[in-house]
């Protein structure tokens, strides 16, 4: 929102035809004012005026364009004074040489406008950002810019077309100057427009809004001038001029809901016209709000309009009408700049982000465990917890969290963690809509991993004519090798664990029977792998017995003095626990299974020998503990 901005679009269009019409003032009244008409202070009392000259409709098109048209329509007025003194409208004094004149400037102005309304270039962009110059912003906007000449800020030039020489370029007080002359009839019109004074951070609206929801800007002051002069022979016919000054404030409000609410605006002009002596003052302050979810706007606390008298002059509708005008430029370009930062801070993060308590990442929870989070919205702008929020929940993984949305301003959420999760995080997204913008982010926890695996298992083995069955029980613990296994499993080794084993059947060649029973111990530290960051989880196992040899008896021996002789078996034929069969190596992977739990772990394998009647064969059931 910039003021004493150019835009130099359509000013075809003005001189073509612009002429200011009286406005109807209104008369003095108490009652409520009629259709058309709004309650007005004009010189300090309440009248009904016009509604388009209160509170216009929104006007598409650039402030400073608003201001040019507006300073060639007061220029081209008559005035009338106190005591019967008249100053004719330019047609009036000039007559058919104006006419000329004004074709010819309406000609000029269409080349003018096709050699600056050029496709948009990110240079000039640039540039007119660099020098801080807002009328160039200004024309920019509108889908045009300058011809440019390297970096040095150079705009625009002089050159001639039918019969006018135009130039364009920047002051030096880094304002933006447009200058037009033709002679007609021995006549010369000599056309200036000139933004004296412009400051764009002074009503720069900020990207983000605050903490509160407010989103405001203030204290613009522009000064833009006009004249045209006409001389003939050296001597004046008729000198006019134009000058404003604007002061402008903006107070925005957002929602929980991350949109705009409203928008109070306070709108000051004063503008002076200077036609061939006589002098016409005229000032207005608008207040109004702008309903953003609408985007309409009414009378406010007070619509004020007035005019100051000098030199005998009465006071002119047609200054009330181009305020108006400039006004009606200004709130559109108001409600397109706020929607375009409202617009921004729809992305979570851009202006809002979310808070927790206590922090992601920073506890170990354990499966089954509750606990509470809390979260709130910090402003981008200024910090702060947000006035007013709308929080909502999504993406619950590896537990359960409540409620699934409030409108705390800062919330408390209860959870509890899945007692069989399928994941070490447990996680869920917070995405928050407030008075400071939209934020959204994954509050996560690691979940305590598995420390423990215990069960109990069978087996079943033969060879050479023995079978071989047992039972047993083993626990394993988790082990730490230095490098973190990914996921809640890990490596585990065996810290206890036998077996009970059952011999029976006759060896091969012994000619005897062999039975007995006995326990056998598992191998320390044999290995216990759990892998995966979710489930399917893959695990594996190998647990060999201890070398000890089963005992055995023998029995119905054919050779006499045998019977009740020990067996004298080797050591076991299979491991103790085994969770498949890698087939002599043939197959890497056959020792792998899934589980979509990590709690449980049950199954069962087999695997053949390498001679005829060898096999083995396993099942277990386990159970995973934190």
């Amino acid at each position: 929102m910039r003021t004493g901005a150019v835009a130099i679009v359509a000013v075809t269009a003005v001189l073509a035809g612009l002429a200011a019409t009286p406005a109807a003032l209104g008369k003095a009244t108490p009652k409520p004012c009629g259709h058309g008409t709004a309650t007005a202070k004009v010189g300090g009392h309440a009248r009904c005026v016009s509604r388009r000259l209160v509170l216009p409709a929104p006007a598409k098109l650039a402030p400073g364009l608003a201001q040019l048209q507006d300073a060639l329509a007061l220029a081209q007025i008559g005035l009338r004074g106190r005591g019967g003194r008249h100053v004719g409208s330019l047609s009036q004094r000039l007559g058919r040489g104006w006419t000329l004149a004004r074709s010819r400037l309406l000609r000029a102005s269409s080349a003018t406008f096709a050699r600056i309304a050029k496709p948009l270039r990110a240079p000039a962009l640039a540039i007119a950002a660099d020098t801080g110059n807002c009328q160039v912003l200004d024309i920019v906007s509108q889908g045009g810019t300058f011809d440019i000449e390297g970096r040095a800020a150079t705009f625009g030039g002089s050159y001639t077309t039918g019969g006018v020489s135009v130039s364009m370029g920047i002051t030096s007080g880094g304002g933006m100057q447009l200058g037009m002359q033709t002679t007609v009839d021995g006549d010369t019109y000599t056309m200036r427009y000139e933004s004296g004074e412009s400051d764009c951070t002074k009503h720069a609206l900020p990207p983000c809004p605050q903490a509160d929801g407010s989103l405001d800007a203030y204290g613009t002051k522009g000064k833009v001038g006009f004249s045209m002069t006409v001389t003939r022979g050296g001597a004046v016919l008729s000198k006019r001029s134009y000058a404003k000054t604007i002061t402008v404030e903006t107070k925005g409000r957002v929602a929980d809901d991350a949109k705009l609410d409203y928008v109070d605006v306070r709108y000051g002009e004063t503008t002076v016209v200077e036609n061939d002596g006589l002098r016409y003052t005229s000032y207005a302050t608008r207040l109004t709000r702008i309903d953003m979810r609408t985007g309409s706007y009414g009378p406010g606390e007070s619509v004020s309009l007035g005019s100051a008298s000098r030199g005998g002059e009465l006071a002119n509708g047609a200054g009330w009408e181009a305020d108006a005008h400039d006004f009606a430029a200004f709130v559109d370009k108001t409600k397109g700049e706020y929607r375009s930062r409202e617009k921004a801070w729809q992305t979570p993060g851009a202006c809002a982000r979310a808070v927790f308590d206590p922090a992601r990442d920073t506890l170990t929870v354990q499966a089954g465990a509750s606990g509470t989070l809390g979260a709130r919205v910090l402003a981008v702008d200024g910090g702060g917890t947000a006035a007013k929020a709308r929080s909502t929940l999504s993406d619950q993984r590896n537990g359960t969290f409540s409620p699934p949305s409030t409108n705390d301003r800062e919330p408390s959420f209860s959870y509890t963690v899945s007692s069989q999760p399928s994941g070490d995080r447990l996680a869920v997204s917070v995405r928050a809509t407030s008075t400071a913008g939209v934020a959204q982010e994954t509050w996560s926890q690691r979940i305590e991993g598995l420390s423990t695996i215990a069960g109990t298992f069978t087996g079943h083995a033969t060879e050479e004519g023995v079978t071989y069955d047992w039972s047993g029980t083993a626990t394993f613990a988790r082990v730490d090798l230095g490098t973190p296994v990914p996921g809640p499993g890990g490596v585990f080794q065996l810290v206890s664990g036998q077996a009970t084993v059952t011999i029976s059947g006759s060896e091969t060649g012994s000619g005897c029977e062999q039975r007995g029973t006995s326990d056998i111990g598992l191998f320390g530290q044999s290995p216990w792998t759990v892998l995966g960051t979710a489930a399917p989880f893959t695990y594996d196992f190998t647990v060999p017995f201890l070398p000890d040899p089963p005992q055995a008896t023998n029995f119905d021996c054919s050779t006499p003095g045998q019977d009740g002789t020990p067996a004298g078996l080797g050591s076991m034929p299979a491991a103790a626990l085994q969770s498949g069969d890698v087939a002599g190596g043939a197959d890497p992977a056959g020792l792998e299974r899934t589980t979509d739990d990590l709690t449980r772990y049950d199954g069962s394998a087999a695997t053949d020998g390498p001679d005829p009647g060898e096999s083995a064969s396993w099942t277990w059931s386990f159970t995973g503990s934190p």
